[in-house]
């Protein structure tokens, strides 16, 4: 119930190694998910985001925030 009402918060990427994501993360062009909410990202998944958020691929369901790159997880 916790994913579907979106309580989560944003964390950035290396602080969200091991959590549990709020929503999905989808790359655009082509628009289909890498990862669904509630799946746990490991520190490749975290890798492989940051590649492609270097390489300048949008990624929707992460967010620019204070400086970094931040996406949704449940909170602790």
């Amino acid at each position: 119930q916790l994913l579907l009402r979106d309580h989560g918060i944003f964390v950035s990427l290396r602080s969200a190694i091991g959590r549990t994501l709020t929503r999905p993360v989808t790359p655009y062009p082509p628009g289909i998910p890498l990862f669904w909410p509630g799946e746990s990202l490991t520190e490749q998944d975290i890798a492989c985001l940051e590649l492609f958020l270097s390489a300048g691929l949008e990624l929707q369901g992460i967010r620019w925030d204070d400086g970094e790159y931040k996406v949704g997880v449940l909170p602790r």
